[in-house]
């Protein structure tokens, strides 16, 4: 397993608020502004010269903790399923990330560089929720009956403008669910 270190600069790693102008530095790249994208459970650092990126896990709330190895894991085999079925972008490796303070798990992966759907990918989200049931992915979190997962849709089942789970790739005008997180579940 690779091994990287890094630094989260002001960033306290609690929520999707990242401080302004904040630098994060992994193994020796700085990434900032538009490069770092923030989530509530992880931080998605990628550049316009390189068609991968990677997604470190920095809270599993409430507890604001990182998750462990075997959890990462299980996010990387699900978005390699997604992938296969082409829903998703490919992950390429688990890597260990650590800063002063604790360790960290991050997925180097395929970066999809595009926009969110406007034509509100109705289609694309019946096909992949189906292909979710096929497979037997769901999401811990949401309603037991359903375990659908969250796309970022809105009630009339469009992708809602506002989110950023989903993009459509410039390189091949395709949906991508790009949000797999510790939520996720198979079985």
């Amino acid at each position: 397993m690779m091994h990287q270190n890094v630094d989260f600069g002001e960033d306290n790693l609690i929520g999707k608020v990242q401080p302004t102008g904040n630098t994060i530095y992994l193994d020796g790249i700085c990434y900032k502004d538009e490069f770092i994208k923030s989530g509530k459970k992880c931080r998605f650092l990628w550049s316009e010269d390189k068609d991968y990126g990677y997604k470190i896990f920095t809270n599993n709330p409430p507890k604001n903790i990182p998750p462990n190895e075997e959890t990462v894991r299980l996010v990387f085999s699900i978005q390699k399923l997604l992938f296969e079925g082409g829903y998703s972008p490919e992950p390429y490796e688990v890597i260990k990330c650590e800063d002063k303070l604790q360790e960290y798990f991050a997925i180097k992966m395929e970066t999809i560089k595009g926009k969110v759907p406007m034509d509100g990918g109705v289609e694309w989200a019946e096909r992949l929720k189906k292909y979710c049931r096929e497979n037997k992915i769901f999401s811990q979190y949401l309603d037991p009956k359903t375990r659908n997962l969250d796309l970022g849709l809105d009630r009339n089942g469009k992708i809602h403008p506002g989110s950023t789970n989903c993009i459509l790739s410039d390189k091949d005008n395709k949906i991508y669910l790009v949000d797999v997180d510790i939520r996720f579940r198979i079985g």
